[in-house]
This record gives structure tokens, C-alpha cells and sequence, in this order.
């Protein structure tokens, strides 16, 4: 270290390996996922079926077992596949979804 800089403080944050479900104030008929202080949404701009109906799968805990996986847009910071009862869907983190250009978003996803 250089005489005179200063040191850079480095912060980390371990983020869990599963989503859960959070309700705070959703009727029963919609459920919402978060991954740790993350909220997770569907996006239109890579479902077309964003605010189709879904069974979420979790466990007792209402722990999601969700999957990090590679976005599928250049402007996504985060994508996951998340089960459901009729196969995996895809969902981005809140802050990363374009709806400012026609597209929808569905945080809130109907309960099938």
C-alpha cells in the first residue's frame, strides 16, 4: 500500500442459496418470492406467460428452491429458474426489468 492512500473497505454479502415465499400483503389467491432482501418478478420481455397462473413448489418452510442461472438479457442482473408445479419458470431480479418500453411484470403471481 502506497504511503498516503487510503485503504478500500471491501463489503460482502452472502446471499442464500433458496428463495422463499413472502405474503405480506397479497390476498391468498397470489404469492411472491424473494431471494434474501431480493425481490423476484417475471418479466414479460422473457416470458410471454408472465401473469399466467403458477403452483409454486415449497417445501414445509416455505423455502423455493431456486436456481441461479445465466440471463437471458444483457441488461438482467439476475436470473433464476424457479419450480413450479408444471415445470420451471423464469424470474429476474425487481430492479432489473425494463417495463418502461410497453413490457409487463408480474411480482404478484396468480396462484393456479
Amino acid at each position: 500500500m502506497e504511503a498516503g492512500r487510503p485503504r478500500r473497505a471491501r463489503v460482502r454479502h452472502a446471499l442464500p442459496a433458496a428463495g422463499r415465499y413472502a405474503r405480506p400483503h397479497l390476498p391468498s389467491s397470489f404469492q411472491a418470492l424473494v431471494w434474501g432482501p431480493i425481490v423476484l418478478a417475471r418479466d414479460e420481455n422473457i416470458d410471454p406467460d408472465y401473469d399466467e397462473p403458477v403452483r409454486v413448489e415449497a417445501g414445509k418452510d416455505r423455502v423455493v428452491r431456486v436456481k441461479r442461472v445465466a440471463p437471458t438479457l444483457a441488461s438482467t442482473r439476475l436470473e433464476f429458474e424457479v419450480p413450479t408445479d408444471d415445470g420451471p419458470i423464469r424470474m429476474t431480479d425487481y430492479a432489473s426489468v425494463n417495463g418502461w418500453e410497453g413490457a409487463h411484470i408480474c411480482t404478484g403471481l396468480p396462484v393456479k
